[in-house]
């Protein structure tokens, strides 16, 4: 949880349980979209274990869906997010590949290249027992990030950017969308 005096601001770390929750206040989610299946730990997380998931990576390890790439199949599943949406953003990035190519900068996401991605998001947009704004937070509270027909695609532009971050990642989400269009 962070906070910030103005939007162009980067936000600082706060303390919940002291300083009441305003629309300042925001989630800073680092998220990831693939896992290596040999990264015992992490491949434990997966839900998506089937070989049927597997793919090979840009870095040459097979990997699986994790985090994100999980959160847009189960949404698929789940009719959140379309088979059209899905195509259409294959699509793009698929017209995209020249200019990734042409344009990189290897130095500028190196530090991206093997850890997550900080998303942003309101506050407003978690679910508690009691609305968090004007109110700290209570010893041990969680909250809830609800995934629904109106929220699902801000799930597939997350993956977009990875997507045209660099030629690893492009490479890495054509193949994600591509086991997601499969299954």
């Amino acid at each position: 949880m962070k906070i910030r005096h103005a939007f162009s601001d980067y936000g600082i770390s706060t303390a919940t349980r002291k300083i009441p929750f305003s629309l300042k206040h925001y989630v800073e989610w680092q998220i990831g979209y693939d896992v290596p299946i040999k990264d015992k730990e992490k491949f434990e997380l997966t839900t998506l274990k089937d070989e049927k998931y597997y793919f090979l990576g840009a870095n040459n390890k097979v990997k699986t869906l994790y985090e994100l790439s999980e959160i847009i199949y189960y949404a698929k599943q789940l009719d959140l997010i379309s088979l059209e949406n899905l195509e259409n953003t294959l699509k793009y990035l698929e017209k995209q590949k020249q200019f990734i190519e042409d344009n990189f900068i290897r130095e500028r996401f190196r530090s991206h290249q093997f850890g997550g991605m900080d998303f942003c998001f309101s506050i407003l947009e978690l679910k508690t027992a009691i609305p968090l704004l004007n109110r700290t937070a209570m010893l041990k509270e969680h909250a809830l990030l609800i995934i629904h027909k109106t929220n699902a695609l801000m799930f597939l532009e997350m993956l977009k950017i990875f997507g045209l971050l660099s030629q690893a990642h492009h490479s890495d989400v054509l193949k994600i969308l591509e086991k997601i269009l499969q299954n």
